[in-house]
């Protein structure tokens, strides 16, 4: 197995949970930057593909509340939630091991995305694990398959992808190799979005809730 990347985590950690935590991804990556990136084209995409199979993305939103899925994370027992957003899920894992000072250790494959999402950001030389993903959590739960079984009662979609560990280390297993997950600097919209546009419309703070304040 190889591994790229190096990384380093000398902090405080901001939050304290779990080392024996799992991590679930509720929601699919990149459906608010695959429907940014169809909007943007539209016509190029829709030449490729049916339109029965792009039909779906026209639901797809830039934006979520999330009320539906913290109705049921909050009835049970979970450490914290990394809202998606810029960088993607690659990001939010980051970031959940980083403000926790633990490890991660991630399974692409079983992070839960959409073929749609796949299909065009093939077409559009994307990596959808690093696009933008509002409609998407990454939660850190004491019980990931019992949560994930609530969720998917109430129609959401809902994964178990790794677990934390007392180690430093944050770490996404693909095609056979591991990598390390470092910050995602630029999200892949930066690709056909400027700077000062994505600054305005697409910060990079993530936002973190943590079980404690609302118990």
């Amino acid at each position: 197995m190889m591994i790229r990347g190096r990384q380093k985590s000398n902090m405080v950690p901001l939050y304290k949970i779990s080392e024996e935590s799992q991590i679930v991804v509720v929601g699919n990556a990149g459906i608010s930057g695959i429907k940014i990136i169809y909007d943007m084209f539209r016509d190029e995409i829709k030449g490729q593909y049916t339109d029965n199979f792009l039909s779906s993305i026209d639901d797809y939103s830039v934006s979520y509340s999330y009320e539906a899925e913290y109705d049921i994370i909050m009835r049970y027992r979970y450490e914290l939630i990394v809202e998606c957003a810029f960088g993607g899920v690659f990001n939010a894992l980051f970031t959940l091991g980083y403000e926790t000072g633990l490890g991660v250790i991630s399974d692409m494959k079983a992070i839960p995305i959409t073929q749609q999402t796949i299909e065009i950001s093939a077409c559009k030389g994307v990596n959808p694990y690093q696009l933008h993903s509002s409609g998407c959590l990454v939660v850190a739960a004491t019980n990931g398959v019992k949560l994930c079984d609530a969720l998917r009662r109430e129609g959401i979609t809902a994964e178990v992808v790794g677990y934390m560990t007392r180690d430093k280390a944050r770490i996404v297993r693909a095609h056979g190799e591991e990598r390390f997950l470092v910050p995602v600097r630029r999200d892949e919209l930066n690709r056909f979005i400027p700077d000062d546009e994505m600054k305005r419309n697409y910060p990079k703070k993530l936002n973190i809730k943590a079980f404690s304040e609302f118990s």
